[in-house]
């Protein structure tokens, strides 16, 4: 993925998507999609400094209080 940086995308529907740089692989859960039960969707994919996107991959997970 030359050129192009990971970032990763949060939401619970797709109005309302949390971008998230990462750095060394990792990226920080936005709080606003953790305040409710349900699925929570997150992906990963590149963007280069054109704001072109590199498709990635994409998956849920059940999010339940406690």
């Amino acid at each position: 993925m030359d050129g192009f940086y990971k970032n990763s995308g949060f939401w619970r529907d797709e109005n309302h998507v949390y971008r998230v740089v990462m750095s060394n692989d990792t990226a920080t859960i936005p709080q606003e999609v953790l305040t409710t039960e349900g699925t929570l969707y997150f992906g990963i994919f590149g963007v280069n400094g054109m704001g072109q996107l590199m498709g990635g991959s994409e998956a849920g997970q059940e999010v339940v209080s406690g």
